[in-house]
């Protein structure tokens, strides 16, 4: 029987403004990083991967948590043991610690790295929306897909299930999780342009974005600069540039485009506080702890 793309679907979250959403927290947490615990391409990890709580976000826990990382999920121990007892292939976890607003640990959940493969995204073979700057369907080398139930293409970083599995998910009412038939998967022309050229244009953004911050002293107008790198994820669709650039990844490259220092990161909580941010919203843009968050609004006050 030939394998066709209608027998597969994508598997993301819901994106529910209520539900809860985690936040990657490692000492290097980068795109790369985050792609190496999606597609399972790390050596045993010696402590569990922390993932803070993004505060403009919901707080309802369901079985499929999204993160800040486009295909990183994190998954409950009720859908572990779904995938374990169907003897679903394709996939493995790794420890994490989920922290609340409060950094209390939220406990039954684990990361969700996806070991299936198959070949590249054909967008050749899709055709373009008569409705916009969209492909329609989703074509994937299905003569390389090594024959498990979750697997990932080369590009881009989207989980893919097998109808087994799919089937798995529907039938066991799944909290969260949203299939798509490859059929009925849009993308934008935008985020492929990225795809084609990913070095190329996260460097130019890294360089403009490093520019603006050096160029301004003030720590007010320095966060405004961050706020843009945070969220530049909306324009990058039309652009198709890299979104999402924050001070820790435009720290990773080699040599570093911005030298990060404590005071840089101290700098900024101080100017969000006084701008009545919240201490979890601090800690999000800069990865300082609650504590020290706290003892930096003191000597501020």
């Amino acid at each position: 029987m030939a394998l066709h793309i209608k027998d597969f679907y994508t598997l993301e979250s819901k994106s529910l403004p209520t539900t809860f959403v985690a936040s990657l927290h490692l000492p290097d947490s980068t795109f790369s990083q985050a792609q190496k615990l999606l597609r399972g391409e790390y050596a045993e990890l010696e402590r569990p991967v922390t993932y803070l709580h993004v505060p403009e976000k919901g707080s309802k826990l369901k079985d499929l948590l999204q993160t800040d990382y486009e295909g990183l999920y994190l998954i409950s121990e009720r859908l572990r043991s779904l995938l374990e007892a169907h003897e679903l292939s394709g996939w493995k976890t790794y420890p994490v610690a989920l922290l609340d607003a409060r950094e209390k640990e939220i406990q039954g959940y684990c990361g969700l790295s996806i070991t299936g493969r198959c070949g590249a995204v054909d967008y050749g073979a899709s055709e373009i929306a008569t409705y916009g700057s969209v492909f329609e369907e989703l074509h994937v080398d299905l003569d390389t897909w090594d024959g498990s139930d979750f697997f990932v293409p080369e590009h881009p970083e989207r989980i893919i299930v097998s109808e087994r599995a799919a089937q798995v998910l529907r039938e066991n009412k799944v909290s969260n999780a949203h299939l798509t038939n490859l059929l009925k998967v849009r993308t934008f022309i935008g985020y492929v342009a990225w795809v084609a050229h990913p070095r190329k244009k996260t460097a130019q953004i890294q360089a403009e974005l490093a520019e603006a911050l050096q160029a301004i002293p003030d720590p007010a107008e320095r966060r405004k600069a961050i706020m843009y790198a945070n969220h530049l994820e909306n324009e990058s669709y039309k652009e198709g540039l890299r979104g999402s650039i924050t001070l820790k990844e435009m720290s990773q490259f080699d040599p570093p485009i911005l030298e990060i220092t404590r005071d840089v990161l101290e700098n900024l909580a101080k100017a969000m506080l006084k701008g009545g941010e919240s201490a979890e919203q601090v800690r999000y843009y800069t990865h300082l702890s609650l504590s020290d968050i706290e003892e930096l609004r003191d000597r501020t006050s």
